[in-house]
């Protein structure tokens, strides 16, 4: 619209497919429109808002809407804030509710290789597990980045996640169900560039090499990037853990 507004709108989709017969699988659909106002080179904030539906196999359908706003900071080129949060009004077949929603992330990069990253988030999804539930979840973590050179990059995660289960169907029996779980995710990323099709990594023993190879092997597969893989272990105990 000018220099400093501006208008923004999105459409997204997602889907869940459980392997599992026994988990509902369901779809959702969210559109999201703002307007938002430079407040200088470094700072810009939005306000609007969102409305979606989600189909839950075997359930009713679901529609929601959201009332939002969002702030993104970059402050001296190593931090970066970004902020979404507001109200969500969602109908059910066991009546309408409402609840807060947010998605909060700071990233600092003390130096070009590494970076830091915090997140804090509260959202409402459906539960694959439990019949005619939807379960609110809230958490926050921690993330390391390291790059370990020009290709190789090395991360590790923990945080905490709360997870609150409500029905979704007028007269149902709530489970009273209620999980909690602190958790730690290392990860390594390899990124194949200008054609490479080799690498090595070396680790010492007891680290996890196995584990590691199996998990580059996932990565390619779902990428389309390989069709087949020749493992090579001088143990068959090694090949059995791969499988």
């Amino acid at each position: 619209l000018s220099s400093r507004t501006g208008l923004e709108t999105s459409l997204s989709a997602h889907s869940v497919n459980y392997r599992e017969s026994t988990f509902a699988d369901f779809d959702e659909w969210v559109s999201e429109t703002y307007a938002g106002y430079a407040l200088s080179g470094r700072t810009r904030v939005s306000a609007g808002g969102a409305f979606g539906r989600m189909d839950v196999k075997g359930s009713d359908s679901q529609e929601f809407q959201r009332v939002l706003v969002k702030a993104t900071v970059e402050a001296g080129g190593k931090l970066t804030l970004d902020a979404k949060g507001g109200f969500e009004f969602r109908h059910t077949g066991a009546g309408d509710s409402d609840t807060p929603v947010f998605h909060v992330s700071a990233e600092y990069r003390p130096t070009g290789r590494t970076a830091l990253v915090a997140s804090a988030y509260r959202e409402v999804t459906a539960s694959g597990s439990v019949d005619n539930e939807n379960l609110t979840r809230t958490g926050g973590s921690l993330k390391v980045v390291q790059k370990l050179g020009s290709r190789l990059t090395a991360a590790a995660e923990a945080g905490y996640e709360e997870m609150d289960y409500t029905p979704t169907e007028r007269g149902a029996a709530a489970s009273g169900r209620e999980d909690e779980y602190f958790f730690i995710r290392p990860s390594l990323r390899y990124e194949f560039q200008q054609g490479r099709r080799k690498m090595l990594v070396e680790m010492a023993t007891g680290t996890g090499k196995t584990r590691t190879a199996a998990a580059f092997m996932k990565r390619l597969f779902e990428a389309n990037a390989i069709t087949r893989v020749l493992f090579l272990v001088d143990r068959n105990p090694l090949a059995k853990q791969t499988e």
